[in-house]
């Protein structure tokens, strides 16, 4: 093989190894953002869980505070 030929096959494995690491890369870019949205929706469910935890503890807590007051 020669210096040229293999100058050549170099260059042609070089093209097509950066295409395929363009075409990974954006199919990782995509898979990455479908992530992001998934974790920013279970954000959103856990904080809005805990702000109904949060109410109900708080009425719970009045409530018993409210029964001890009234207890003789």
């Amino acid at each position: 093989m020669t210096d040229d030929e293999l100058k050549r096959l170099l260059e042609t494995n070089s093209v097509d190894l950066r295409r395929h690491f363009e075409i990974t890369a954006e199919r990782l870019k995509n898979e990455l953002q479908i992530v992001a949205e998934a974790v920013v929706r279970v954000d959103q469910k856990l904080d809005q869980k805990l702000a109904e935890l949060n109410d109900r503890m708080d009425r719970r807590f009045a409530e018993t505070q409210a029964m001890i007051k009234f207890s003789p």
